[in-house]
């Protein structure tokens, strides 16, 4: 492909992030599907990474990290299972990317990238490198999150805490006159 279908295929891939985002707007106010909201757009997200991914080298594509921050986003609005499931997602997407590499089904649009031909060693090493960060992300992402969980919860109760004895307080002072 020129240069031409390149610039059409970024362009198009950049009218279905917006209007992926219009939609995720709207699908914000139905608060009742908040959980399957999430998990399809983090399911889409995936396709897009993926997608990139794909188009600017596969197995040399830098963009693989993007996956990363899905997997954080999940552990933040879903906890640890939703994180697991996100890495499990991202970790199978990207190995159908490099395996779609390896067996040459693909059209390479970036022009730099891997200028000697890919050993399936690589791509192996390649896979278990990532799926390994995928799920220690996961996992890192949700113990964060649910510390700070942890720690707003009792901080509400200290605070819930400090407004009682505060009303105690004030109580002891107002009627204070009353016992003189």
């Amino acid at each position: 492909p020129g240069l031409r279908e390149l610039q059409y295929l970024i362009y198009a891939v950049i009218s279905v992030m917006y209007l992926l985002s219009l939609v995720y707007i709207i699908l914000l106010k139905k608060r009742k599907y908040l959980q399957i909201n999430i998990y399809l757009q983090l399911l889409a997200d995936i396709l897009l990474v993926s997608l990139l991914v794909y188009l600017t080298g596969g197995i040399a594509s830098n963009y693989s990290l993007f996956y990363i921050l899905l997997i954080i986003y999940a552990a933040i609005f879903l906890g640890r299972y939703g994180a697991l499931i996100i890495a499990s997602i991202s970790s199978a997407a990207y190995a159908l990317v490099l395996a779609v590499e390896y067996l040459h089904v693909y059209f390479n649009l970036y022009p730099i990238g891997y200028n000697h031909p890919i050993d399936m060693r690589d791509i192996i090493i390649r896979i278990i490198v990532h799926v390994f960060s995928y799920f220690t992300v996961a996992f890192l992402a949700s113990f964060v999150v649910e510390q700070e969980r942890k720690t707003r919860s009792l901080l509400e109760e200290k605070e819930s805490a400090f407004n009682q004895l505060d009303l105690l307080f004030r109580s002891i002072i107002e009627s204070v006159d009353t016992g003189i």
